[in-house]
């Protein structure tokens, strides 16, 4: 049997499964792997085997190994908000992972929440807990917020249901939210990132969004080698005005941002970047319309 996942009991400084369960159990396994995706330390072995049996993905079959490969890729693409979410630990002391409580003081509805939190400023993620799953009870603190797998808006303030298939989990973005992302890694610095991708959430007024950026290993950052980066995103009727700011003391590898826009309301969109309006059109891909930028831009502003 898949045994019930005790949130309330789960120590969030790790995902280790090692010891956790006593038999080999696919549902499980992957939905463990899910919740490790969002935790600060993520693993499968430990380190004494004590239940016996292969903890490797492939172990669990096919269906489970590309479900699992699928989420430890979008842990490697989302590196840098990690990284973001450490640093702002280390410089400010907001937790990596933050109860609703701690960001809605206000609505006493989020005081008693225990298996859903905040991954950093703006990711929403409530764990899979039940053998056989299909949907979910999640409570939304106020604002907009998309569902990361289909971009369906919800508002928050609410409970609402949310569908539960094994290749999917409830991950939530704020609206408003730059949520930057790498290209797929099988390991760290596997790839020279030459182009950073921001994923841009249409709606939610005014919101902050933050990227930290070092050279990744050594010391250089205690002698100011590394880069703050600031978004400042307003959303208005069929218009999008993004400000970057930032302190700049490391030069990255990569020159360009790539753009994906989520949400915007009107087919067409113009684009103009610090004043002037771009001869490059926004392409449609999926949903979604994207284009690429300079990294070194002030203000862009997406029009329909």
């Amino acid at each position: 049997m898949c045994q019930r996942l005790s949130i309330s009991g789960l120590s969030f400084a790790g995902s280790d499964i090692g010891g956790f369960i006593d038999e080999p159990d696919a549902e499980l396994y992957t939905r463990w792997i899910q919740l490790g995706v969002f935790n600060t330390f993520m693993r499968t072995h430990s380190a004494g085997n004590d239940t016996g049996f292969d903890q490797e993905p492939w172990s669990f079959g096919d269906e489970s190994e590309k479900i699992v490969r699928q989420f430890i890729e979008l842990r490697y693409k989302l590196l840098p908000y990690h990284y973001t979410a450490f640093w702002q630990n280390h410089k400010k002391g907001t937790p990596v992972l933050r109860p609703l409580s701690f960001v809605s003081q206000e609505d006493s509805q989020t005081w008693y929440r225990n298996e859903e939190f905040l991954f950093g400023d703006h990711l929403l993620v409530s764990a899979v807990v039940e053998p056989g799953q299909e949907e979910k009870r999640v409570y939304l603190p106020k604002g907009s917020w998309y569902y990361y797998f289909t971009d369906e808006i919800f508002e928050g303030g609410q409970e609402i249901t949310i569908a539960t298939p094994m290749d999917e989990m409830p991950l939530f973005v704020r609206a408003g939210a730059v949520i930057p992302q790498y290209p797929v890694m099988q390991y760290v610095g596997e790839k020279e990132v030459k182009k950073m991708k921001l994923h841009i959430y249409y709606g939610g007024g005014e919101v902050i969004s933050e990227l930290y950026e070092d050279a990744g290993d050594q010391y250089g950052y205690r002698n100011g080698e590394f880069n703050i980066i600031r978004f400042k995103m307003v959303s208005g009727e069929h218009r999008i005005q993004l400000k970057r700011r930032f302190i700049h003391h490391l030069e990255m590898d990569y020159d360009q941002y790539e753009i994906i826009v989520h949400g915007f309301p009107t087919k067409k969109m113009k684009v103009v970047v610090d004043g002037k309006k771009t001869t490059e059109k926004p392409q449609k891909v999926d949903k979604n319309k994207v284009f690429k930028l300079d990294k070194d831009f002030e203000i862009v502003e997406m029009r329909g």
